[in-house]
């Protein structure tokens, strides 16, 4: 794991944080069997010991290192997340119908992809959103998180993920890496890596999305080709452009970073969505394969190289069920649901407390996270404005009761209207308060401030963990063809500085054993997009500062700071109110009569909605 900082002109310091992703080996064995839980017993023999070339499993997963504070840490959020009730001692989702059929992500390292899937379909479940039977596409997220598409609105163009010179899959023939590249497939991704691929509404898609094809298919195809990552092959499982954002069925509204050290939360979002992504350290050595219980102990140091979702917990899982020269200190356990298939352990098996990697670890400063997430349909919002197309993980620092800004032209509904109706910002601080404000047509580019403030009141709430948050915006704010229109956030926090989450250039190339592995972002930032004002009254800092990648690569000359702020409208029409009786009035300030006709500076404002004249009113 590795940090690079910046100090950028202002002394505001960006911070980068760079993601080492590390090959482990024999991450898992299909055929595995045991009893996991009495209502899910599996017959059959423990498999050999040794490991195939067809059971061999890649690592996928690339630690996600940004923060992850406590709510519990400052004065504002004792309360935020835990529920009214007490916890019980034992809970699983699958006995409330909240979890959906294990998959098999067979010989690629994309475990990210079919957890943070799983995730989102225990969330949806939950909700009564959506059948028992939904089935969320891997492979689309997958294929698109490292073949960025431009969004529909062109904002994104020129934004990229790319995987640099990825593992190679273990040949069939069982001959030593280096062997056949497979890109996407084996390169690995985390959880914030998914969330900003999902919050560009690329996906989330269906299983069954027409012309997408099934993971399953997928894998027929990988085996057809000889388990031979080809150049051919990797063109014949390609997916069409046109699919990513089209096939789209819900979109990702909320992910919260839970950590782990604050339990009960871990829990009651358990409860309340379904299921939470974990990651952790996964080996066959470390499981007993009679009772499904897994105990990572530290030993080696390992890092976390798979992700599957937690559905629920046991306090009293006896620490007996472990593997007995390997055994934690205390009972409890996570009960996990895994993507190896749909038999014992290659389906459920049961974490301890205490495991390496799931534990928190204070005296290292260490702080494993959990991930909740939540979903909406796809039409319920019809277009998404941003600036931020990569899945870099970066933060910058603002001064507590500083602003952010991003600043878009109303397009999508050709010669007609939109209603911007909800607004998205992503955080890595912890019970952040906010305050949005919208304003249309700014007379000063250089001033997101200078237009026309078009809510009636700003809108103002607190988040509780780090995370990405949609907030709503009631009745919004109508707009013209052509309107340029700032979203202004203000946030505040018991802390000196809020980390507000950025989209930046910088890439990874990381040299393991004969293999390397990483990838490199390119955010193509123009200037008058993106700007943050450290206090009330200062001036606006535009955020498309030049910030030069660590590793080169020609990259260099690419503007590549964006804050994380997107604005959703709705197309409708616009019907004008006829009656302003009961309008208020209010002067924007105050004007020198000189006996000529004077047309006052106002805002018009009926039932909470800010007019424009002969748009709204005549």
């Amino acid at each position: 794991m590795g940090f690079f900082c910046r100090r950028l002109p202002r002394f505001a310091t960006l911070v980068l944080t760079v993601f080492l992703a590390f090959l482990v080996a024999s991450v898992g064995l299909p055929g595995l069997a045991f009893a996991v839980d009495p209502a899910y017993l599996v017959d059959g023999i423990a498999a050999d010991d040794e490991l195939s070339p067809d059971d061999e499993f890649v690592s996928g997963y690339i630690p996600d290192t940004l923060p992850a504070p406590s709510i519990h840490d400052g004065e504002a959020g004792d309360e935020l997340l835990r529920g009214t009730v007490d916890l019980p001692p034992s809970y699983d989702s699958r006995y409330k119908g909240l979890v959906t059929s294990p998959k098999n992500q067979g010989s690629f390292g994309t475990c990210w992809a079919f957890a943070t899937m799983g995730v989102l379909e225990s969330s949806l479940l939950s909700r009564g959103m959506v059948e028992s039977t939904i089935d969320l596409s891997e492979r689309h997220l997958a294929y698109f998180l490292y073949h960025t598409a431009p969004d529909p609105l062109g904002n994104t163009a020129g934004d990229s993920t790319v995987a640099i010179n990825p593992q190679a899959v273990k040949p069939a023939d069982g001959s030593d890496y280096p062997a056949y590249p497979v890109g996407y497939l084996v390169n690995g991704a985390n959880a914030t890596m998914a969330c900003y691929t999902l919050t560009s509404w690329t996906g989330v898609a269906r299983e069954n999305a027409p012309g997408l094809g099934t993971y399953d298919e997928l894998l027929s195809a990988y085996n057809d080709a000889g388990r031979v990552a080809s150049d051919v092959f990797l063109d014949q499982v390609a997916l069409d452009a046109g699919l990513s954002h089209s096939v789209n069925s819900f979109h990702l509204t909320q992910m919260r970073r839970i950590p782990l050290a604050d339990a009960d939360d871990v829990k009651q979002a358990i409860m309340d969505n379904g299921a939470v992504f974990l990651s952790l350290y996964y080996t066959r050595n470390y499981l007993n394969k009679n009772t499904g219980a897994y105990y990572y102990s530290g030993a080696g140091g390992k890092g976390s190289n798979h992700a599957v979702i937690a559905v629920g917990w046991d306090d009293d899982y006896s620490r007996d069920n472990f593997n007995s020269n390997s055994k934690p200190t205390s009972d409890g356990a996570w009960i996990c649901k895994n993507s190896y298939g749909s038999d014992g352990e290659d389906s459920y098996f049961y974490v301890s407390y205490e495991d390496w990697l799931v534990a928190p670890r204070p005296s290292d400063d260490f702080n494993p996270v959990t991930f909740a997430m939540e979903a909406e349909p796809a039409d319920a919002l019809d277009n998404n404005y941003q600036y931020d197309g990569t899945v870099a993980a970066c933060y910058n620092l603002i001064e507590s009761g500083g602003s952010l800004a991003s600043v878009f032209v109303a397009q999508a509904n050709e010669g007609g209207y939109e209603r911007l109706k909800a607004i998205s910002l992503s955080l890595s601080s912890a019970n952040v308060a906010y305050s949005v404000q919208v304003y249309v047509n700014p007379t000063d580019p250089s001033d997101p401030t200078s237009g026309t403030p078009s809510l009636a009141q700003p809108v103002e709430g607190t988040t509780d963990y780090a995370g990405y948050y949609t907030i709503d915006l009631g009745e919004g704010v109508a707009l013209d063809e052509g309107d340029v229109f700032a979203v202004v956030v203000t946030l505040s926090c018991d802390e000196e500085f809020v980390k507000y989450n950025v989209d930046c250039t910088y890439g990874i190339k990381e040299r393991y054993d004969t293999k390397n592995r990483g990838y490199y972002c390119i955010a193509h930032v123009e200037p008058g997009q993106s700007f943050e004002r450290e206090t009330v009254g200062a001036d606006w800092d535009d955020l498309s500062l030049k910030l030069y990648d660590e590793y080169g690569d020609g990259i260099e000359d690419e503007p590549a700071c964006c804050a994380r702020i997107k604005a959703f409208t709705v197309n409708e029409e616009i019907e004008q109110v006829n009656d302003l009786a009961n309008a208020q009035v209010e002067a924007i300030a105050d004007q020198r009569y000189t006996g000529e006709e004077l047309t006052p500076d106002v805002v018009v404002t009926y039932e909470n909605r800010v007019l424009r004249k002969d748009r709204d009113y005549q």
